[in-house]
Parts: structure tokens; sequence; C-alpha cells
């Protein structure tokens, strides 16, 4: 992936000296093409900075004795930092389709998905959930949801294993092209928790959820395919049987089917 990377960055330098005709005073014209060993320098210079907190990025290179860092100008200069992050490119701009919003990143998207996937085999608990990734610059994805702790930011949907916390796949919510296929049974919620489930039907797991995913008609799909499924619901769902609104302290009313139970 990192020579993936470092040859969309190469490419992107041709494409961007084509078509923005930078002045012969202009940095980019110092450009020499980057390799594996020297971006993976760049990212852990950039991983650094979120430990090591200054007011600009100029600053990481400054020379002043009282607030000076010379680690960041020992591994590489700050002009040549800058040009990386100018160009630094994933993905082949003149393939993107219209519309679709994470070309830009797609290929380490993919490249995370499938790699998450393939080295970990999950406990029997998983549990499904949404996730908010900070983030507050402009954004046509940017979401706000009060309850998350960062408020703004990427919404993720995420299957994980309960026992772990591994992250075992992850899908970016980009509204109505988000990476799933709805089904009208089962709606949008269920179209995640059946994309996120591909891989882990049929082995006997129990999945949690909360109550934007749980519904008797994706707990009988679930069953079907040789999975548990535990989780809040709402009581106006679908096929919901109809529980007694007013209990008193320590009562439970329930009610069942042959492969269900709901618990109030």
């Amino acid at each position: 992936i990192m020579q993936h990377i470092a040859d969309e960055t190469n490419k992107y330098y041709l494409y961007f000296r084509e078509k923005m005709h930078p002045s012969q005073f202009s940095r980019l014209q110092k450009w020499s093409n980057t390799t594996v060993e020297e971006l993976y320098i760049f990212f852990a210079i950039t991983m650094l900075m979120s430990r090591v907190k200054k007011l600009t990025l100029a600053e990481y290179w400054t020379q002043d004795p009282l607030i000076a860092t010379h680690q960041f100008s020992n591994c590489m200069s700050r002009d040549r930092y800058l040009l990386l992050l100018r160009i630094l490119h994933f993905n082949d701009n003149t393939t993107q389709i219209p519309g679709e919003r994470l070309h830009k990143l797609k290929p380490i998207i993919d490249h995370l998905r499938n790699t998450y996937s393939s080295v970990f085999v999950p406990f029997q608990n998983i549990c499904i959930d949404e996730s908010l990734v900070l983030f507050k610059g402009r954004l046509q994805i940017l979401q706000y949801i009060p309850s998350k702790r960062h408020r703004f930011g990427i919404k993720v949907f995420i299957i994980c294993d309960c026992e772990t916390g591994y992250v075992l796949d992850f899908i970016v919510y980009t509204g109505a092209t988000t990476d799933i296929v709805p089904t009208r049974e089962l709606g949008v919620s269920g179209a995640v928790v059946e994309t996120l489930m591909k891989n882990y039907l049929q082995k006997g797991h129990t999945l949690y959820l909360d109550n934007w995913y749980s519904s008797p008609l994706l707990f009988d799909w679930l069953h079907k395919n040789g999975t548990n499924a535990c989780g809040t619901v709402r009581k106006n769902r679908k096929q919901m049987p109809t529980l007694n609104n007013k209990l008193q302290k320590g009562q439970i009313e329930s009610k069942h089917t042959d492969n269900m139970v709901a618990v109030k």
C-alpha cells in the first residue's frame, strides 16, 4: 500500500504541474519523486505532531532554543515536508466517477478493510455500532451527533469483537452513496448489518446491537443465518409485540416466539 501511495503521489505531481503551471519560483519546481522509505518518515513525523503540540507547522522546524524539537529537522527538511503534504495522493483523479465521494481515499479504505478482516478471527460475541471520527474541516459527509463525544465528524459503521475491541470491518457513511445494498425487507439499518456480517454468518456468533438496528425481521434473518442476536429495540418496530406500558418496580413482562423473546 505504501508503494501505491508513492506511485500515485508521483503521478499526481505530473498531473498538477500540467494543470496548474507553477511559476519558476514555486517550491514545486524543486520536486523529486518520493519513495516508500521517505513516505514512512513523512507519516511518522505527521503522527508525532499529534504528540508534540505546536501552534503552526513551521514551528516544528524552528531553531528557537525555547521551543525547538530537533528530531523533526533531523528526519526531513521543512520545505520537503510541506511539498509532500501538498502533493500527497492516494488515487488517480482521472478515474473518478461523478458522485463517488470516497474516490480519493478508496484504495486505502479497501486495503484497511481487507486487512482488518483477514488477520483476526473474532470470539463468539461481536457488536455493531456507529463511531464518529473527529473532523472539523469542510466536508460534504460531515455529521453532527450530539450524543457522541466529538459531536462533529465522519460517521463510520463498525463491527468489532467484544472481547478484544478489535475492529473487524467498517463502512464510511456518505449519505445515499454509502457502500451498502439496501433491502426492502430489512431497511437501511438492516442493510448495514447484512454488509458487515457477510463474513461472519453461519458460524454461531452472538451479535449485539442498539435500537437503531434491532427489529424482529432482522433478528429472524440472523437466526436463519446461524447467528444469535441481542439488543435494545424500539417498541414501534414492525412485528414487535405489545407489552404493558406501566410496570411496577421489579415487574417483568415478556412475549416470545419459537426463536425470539421480547422482555420489558
